[in-house]
C-alpha cells in the first residue's frame, strides 16, 4: 500500500489533477504491459474547470 499511496499524493486542492503524476501511472502501466503506446498528458489532463 505505501507504493500505492507515492502515487496518491496530492497538492491539497480537491479534484486536482498533476500532469506529471498522470505520466509517471501511464509509464508504469507500459512498463507492465498493460497500455501500448503513451497519451500527450498535457492535452489530456486540465484543471481548468475547477475553482479557485
Amino acid at each position: 500500500m505505501k507504493v500505492v499511496n507515492d502515487y496518491w499524493k496530492t497538492s491539497g486542492k480537491l479534484g486536482e489533477s498533476d500532469p506529471k503524476l498522470w505520466d509517471q501511472t501511464q509509464g508504469v502501466l507500459k512498463d507492465a504491459g498493460l497500455i501500448d503506446s503513451e497519451t500527450d498528458m498535457s492535452k489530456a489532463v486540465t484543471n481548468a474547470f475547477l475553482p479557485n
